[in-house]
């Protein structure tokens, strides 16, 4: 019995010369594909590729028409009819809370700066007014229409006649390149796109143009802090404490307060800023022009 089993395994054996190697495919780990395996899987993901790619390339499209779009239509658009179309919006800022809180006295000092800063004859002809919010946080905006709003947050941080005139300025000099227009109606046809293209709000759609709007933003900033600070040096007569503002909120990052993050969620923050804003004052102050009186700080 035991011979005959020997005889069966050595029956079965394979010489070794006729063995076949194992080959690679069979010893390595298997390969993955996106999206499945083999050809077909790779084939899935460069479809998915491809059409993200169209995606991406028409949305851009559709950003960038939009932006033409309505800076065209925001740059035709009179004066008298801006006025009239948003002659209501700017009451959004009178807030019922508000309305009924003692303003700071400090805001009539922003009345006064603000009343001398629009008496000038080169500005557009809008319906100039400013309103007082209670808010604590650091903050003025502008609408549609020439309105402005100042926090009472911002009036306790500035409290100098120069910088208050360098942020009221510098609102106005949102109006003056209609960039308050401008944004609302950008607003208003991006979140139209969404809902037309995305039956809604689309996370990923919605952050990445709120990244492009940013970019954007920072532009309007700048352009606003250039006509805000000429508008300063030819109303007041000095740029002496016109970055109070800013010198202000950069304390607020070294210490790594709360509100800085708030307030630059709007309003970018940024040293190229400031560098930008001292070489025009620069500028600005070697002029020879007769200077007018020079207001309290």
């Amino acid at each position: 019995m035991k011979a005959r089993i020997m005889l069966a395994n050595q029956q079965h054996k394979v010489p070794s010369q006729h063995r076949q190697p194992l080959s690679r495919s069979a010893t390595a780990a298997p390969t993955w594909h996106p999206q499945g395996h083999g050809q077909h899987g790779a084939s899935n993901w460069n479809q998915t590729v491809r059409f993200a790619g169209i995606l991406i390339a028409i949305l851009v499209t559709v950003y960038v028409l939009v932006g033409v779009g309505v800076n065209y239509a925001a740059d035709r658009l009179s004066d008298e009819t801006e006025t009239q179309l948003f002659a209501g919006y700017s009451k959004i800022f009178l807030k019922p809370e508000a309305a009924a809180t003692p303003k700071k006295v400090n805001f009539l000092t922003a009345e006064g700066i603000f009343k001398r800063l629009t008496e000038r004859k080169d500005l557009r002809k809008l319906n100039y007014q400013l309103f007082y919010d209670d808010s604590s946080l650091p903050n003025a905006f502008a609408a549609p229409g020439g309105g402005v709003s100042i926090t009472a947050g911002l009036l306790d941080m500035v409290t100098g006649e120069v910088g208050l005139a360098m942020v009221l300025g510098h609102e106005l000099g949102h109006h003056q390149a209609r960039h308050a227009l401008r944004g609302l109606g950008r607003g208003i046809a991006l979140s139209l796109i969404i809902g037309v293209f995305f039956g809604g709000d689309n996370a990923l759609v919605t952050g990445a143009l709120g990244l492009a709007e940013a970019s954007h933003s920072r532009s309007q900033e700048h352009a606003a802090d250039a006509m805000g600070l000429k508008l300063v040096y030819e109303t007041m007569g000095t740029t002496k404490g016109a970055f109070e503002f800013f010198e202000d909120i950069h304390k607020l990052k070294e210490k790594g307060d709360s509100k800085f993050a708030r307030l630059m969620s709007s309003h970018p923050y940024t040293p190229d800023r400031i560098a930008a804003l001292r070489k025009l004052e620069v500028k600005l102050n070697s002029k020879p022009e007769k200077k007018s009186r020079q207001p309290n700080n």
